[in-house]
């Protein structure tokens, strides 16, 4: 960083004044060496808008003289520069007159300049000023003092740390902006990526079935957590979906054949965030181009596997289950990939069973063949289907809800005579009092099919 120094001399320079200059080249500084009366020094500081003003306690009061004189300053004042000479200081040399200064009447006078009001005005004396002269120019909003002496030597030891002073605190005002302007663009970063979040939430919000908005419907709630995305004369499909970040990685899906069948695909991808939205959304793609040639679930399972194998190379993999209602016949067709087996709640006996069927989960290895099992349900029969975050919920001394404990609030839950939406809701609010407030660890997915 390189400033101007201006060395402000009324007649001569002082015998040391080439040592001084000698010295201020060598620390970086440009160095002038004019003379000029006051009322010239003020005529040109008010376009250069000096930084920094050493100056004799007699030559201060001449200056505020000059300034009191031109009354038009103070009825208009000028807009001082800010280019000339920005990094400027002015350093007056002048012999102390004997007579009294009113130094407190002179600086105020400076100081009102418009050009002036950030100048930092250091004293050059004759002599030590008292404690108590000190602790009255600190007040006046004096920065320092210089001493006038015949020897370089005591020149340079007061000046030298004056200069390192500004240079530092002109270095840490530039790391500061610079600071400030990081801290700027993180911020405005972090506001992007949370646009950008808030759209990815939305887009994969968008993959879920759409929602059934009937009024007739005699268990729509529009302020419950579950959603009925289908229904007809024979079933009804409620769905309740809670990422644990904006976005996550469950999925669910409904898609309804020609033949008046009903195909239901849950899916869980691991991890979070971006990475995972993006494979869901593959898998969403992907399982509508596969069901326009397949309904049985262990070729949907197999062709799924093969399609996500061929794109997803990140290490990510995903678990599902699919099933297939024949409506007419009640008939249920079902296969896994790893996912947690689903709760089969029986109207008949008011028991609870599983679904048990698994294979490899998807995208690991590819060509993986599926096995299908096959039952018939009934009038008032419920299937269950959730991802590993409803089970493994843990609490605030880490334990785990389980699926013990699960498959005892599923059938409990029913046994009171709730059903749909209401099932699902309920269970949200048994689970979320069991976490005691702990952060969710995992996306929270169910899924409800019940027979009419």
């Amino acid at each position: 960083m390189t400033s101007k120094l201006f060395f402000w001399l009324s007649n001569e320079a002082p015998s040391y004044a080439g040592q001084i200059r000698a010295f201020l080249e060598e620390q970086g500084w440009n160095f002038s060496l004019e003379t000029n009366h006051a009322e010239k020094w003020v005529s040109q500081w008010k376009s250069e808008a000096p930084k920094w003003l050493v100056i004799s306690p007699e030559q201060l009061e001449a200056v505020a003289s000059v300034l009191e004189e031109e009354e038009e300053l103070v009825s208009t004042p000028q807009k001082a520069s800010s280019e000339a000479h920005a990094d400027g200081v002015l350093l007056t040399q002048l012999k102390p007159k004997a007579k009294a200064v009113n130094l407190e009447q002179s600086l105020k006078t400076l100081k009102n300049q418009p050009w002036a009001k950030a100048v930092q005005v250091i004293l050059l004396l004759g002599s030590h000023p008292t404690d108590k002269e000190m602790t009255q120019w600190l007040r006046l909003g004096i920065n320092g003092v210089l001493y006038e002496q015949d020897v370089f030597l005591a020149v340079q030891n007061d000046l030298l740390p004056i200069l390192h002073h500004y240079r530092q605190r002109q270095e840490l005002q530039w790391h500061n902006d610079e600071m400030f302007n990081l801290s700027e663009e993180l911020r405005n970063r972090s506001l992007d990526m949370e646009k950008e979040l808030e759209k990815t939430r939305i887009l994969q919000l968008s993959l879920l079935p759409a929602e059934v908005h009937s009024e007739s419907t005699s268990d729509y709630n529009p302020y419950s957590y579950s959603k009925l995305h289908y229904t007809s004369e024979t079933s009804q499909v409620h769905g309740l979906y809670l990422p644990c970040e904006a976005i996550g990685g469950d999925l669910y899906d409904i898609i309804t054949f020609q033949d008046g069948s009903l195909g239901i695909l849950m899916n869980d991808v691991s991890g979070h965030g971006i990475p995972a939205a993006f494979v869901t959304a593959m898998v969403k793609s992907s399982f509508y181009r596969i069901t326009h040639h397949h309904q049985s679930p262990d070729q949907v399972l197999f062709h799924l596997n093969n399609q996500l194998a061929d794109v997803v190379k990140t290490g990510e993999y995903s678990t599902a289950i699919y099933l297939h209602l024949n409506e007419a016949s009640r008939t249920l067709q079902f296969a896994g990939a790893g996912h947690p087996y689903p709760y089969h709640y029986h109207a008949k006996t008011g028991e609870v069973s599983r679904l048990e069927e698994n294979g490899t989960p998807l995208v690991w290895v590819p060509n993986m063949p599926y096995a299908m099992q096959e039952l018939t349900l009934e009038a008032g029969d419920k299937v269950l289907l959730f991802t590993d975050g409803i089970s493994e919920l843990q609490n605030t001394a880490d334990e785990m809800f389980g699926e013990d404990r699960l498959d005892i609030l599923f059938k409990g839950i029913i046994n009171e005579g709730n059903t749909g939406g209401d099932i699902l809701d309920s269970m949200l609010a048994i689970l979320s009092d069991f976490t005691e407030g702990q952060p969710l660890g995992d996306d929270m997915t169910m899924l409800l099919l019940e027979i009419k």
